[in-house]
């Protein structure tokens, strides 16, 4: 692979070393940085940071929507050649998958939804989905709804504002995770040490308060400058979703990611139903990726009889 060679495919802030580093601290892990080559004279790379728990199991980190990877190729993208340097690269991240021992899913970032290297070796494919689009983003793409909404907020004097303090953050997270019954497992020590490690520009906080000046909604996104930004955690207080906050922030946050030099914004998995509906009247482009896990042994139990009729019908 010749220097410089454009990334086709993946989330290249999830590689971002501070990123790495908190993951390690926050859930007990250890990473492991790998790479694995295509075939042929002029290889693709896949890069990959795999986490391992105390017992040895790869797994995703709990806030990362997807697996660290990064897939570059200077090969032309749909082509055969990208094709099978894919699948030879793909191919040794699916061993690595299957004998590590990987622990519930791993998601495939959007743009790597070639799944049958990891079918070939024995793991279990599903496809989900998410919301993604180029920035700027035209706001005229979204649902009138939204956009009354926006107005509304303006109107009554909610403001955004591209920063957010530690425990305000916090206090937002926790106030959705109660009402939702979940937790995002976010403390403000967490939220100041990503801070550190990453800086604001890539740990991006946003924040939108009402007309007292109360914080009544937080969040903060992954970007990649250049790339893609990921849509990471994100609160609001229950009394103030009906006056437009969430509509207010999203609206902030897409024009502070363009200015930040974000090409691109994924919304980080649209499958509940309920939030699912609020991220599509943005107007951003529904986008599968594909989840990855290790066969249960109920599904392993229901194969046997298909491998059975199977070995029996070639001795025939």
């Amino acid at each position: 692979m010749t220097p410089g060679s454009p990334s086709l495919g993946g989330a290249d802030v999830l590689l971002a070393p501070g990123l790495v580093e908190w993951n390690e601290r926050r859930w007990g892990l250890s990473a492991r940085r790998v790479e694995y080559l295509s075939e042929g004279r002029s290889p693709a790379r896949l890069r990959a940071v795999l986490y391992t728990d105390g017992r040895g199991r790869i797994r995703q980190p709990r806030l990362d929507p997807y697996l660290a990877l990064s897939f570059e190729s200077s090969a032309p993208e749909g082509g055969p050649q990208r094709e099978r340097q894919w699948l030879s690269a793909a191919s040794q991240l699916a061993a690595d998958l299957a004998d590590g021992r990987l622990h519930g899913a791993g998601n495939l970032p959007p743009g790597l939804g070639d799944a049958r290297p990891f079918a070939w070796g024995g793991l279990t494919t599903a496809v989900r989905y998410t919301y993604t689009g180029p920035l700027p983003h035209d706001a005229a793409h979204a649902e009138a709804a939204v956009r009354k909404r926006m107005s509304k907020a303006r109107r009554a004097g909610y403001t955004f504002e591209p920063r957010a303090n530690a425990d305000d953050l916090q206090r937002m997270l926790d106030s959705t995770g109660a009402r939702q019954n979940f937790s995002y497992g976010l403390s403000s020590g967490d939220v100041d040490a990503l801070t550190r490690l990453l800086g604001p520009e890539v740990f991006r906080c946003h924040t939108v308060r009402d007309p007292l000046g109360e914080v009544v909604s937080a969040g903060a996104r992954l970007v990649q400058a250049g790339g893609v930004a990921l849509d990471w955690v994100q609160g609001t207080e229950p009394r103030a979703l009906n006056d437009g906050a969430v509509q207010l922030m999203y609206a902030g946050v897409l024009q502070d990611l363009d200015e930040m030099g974000a090409t691109s914004f994924d919304f980080g998995g649209a499958n509940i139903a309920a939030v699912a509906r609020a991220k599509s009247s943005w107007g951003f482009r529904l986008t599968p990726y594909v989840s990855i896990s290790r066969p249960s042994v109920k599904q392993l139990a229901l194969q046997v009889p298909a491998v059975r009729s199977l070995a029996l019908r070639i001795k025939r």
